[in-house]
């Protein structure tokens, strides 16, 4: 496993996996740099699981597990608009 250490991604809520009934049960980001980083359950991404196709800004530790999808621990999140222009950092 790999930690890239704290960052910051823009990007929209999607759906990753569903439960038998076919409600939402994790979520991810379909980022604005073309990744897509899956959301590592918390309390912070089981609120996320409500704001499902609307654009986010989160920060938190990202780590790349050995089967290569990209992961992120929320630490914080805040709703942005389409069309605002990315931080460059």
């Amino acid at each position: 496993m790999t930690t890239g250490g704290e960052k910051t991604i823009r990007g929209v809520i999607i759906p990753t996996a569903w439960d038998q009934e076919g409600r939402i049960v994790t979520v991810g980001i379909s980022a604005n740099d073309e990744e897509e980083y899956l959301l590592e359950r918390g309390p912070l991404a089981s609120e996320l699981i409500g704001l499902v196709q609307q654009e986010v800004e989160v920060r938190g530790r990202v780590t790349q597990p050995a089967d290569g999808t990209k992961r992120i621990q929320v630490q914080s999140y805040r709703l942005t608009r389409r069309g605002e222009q990315d931080e460059v950092a």
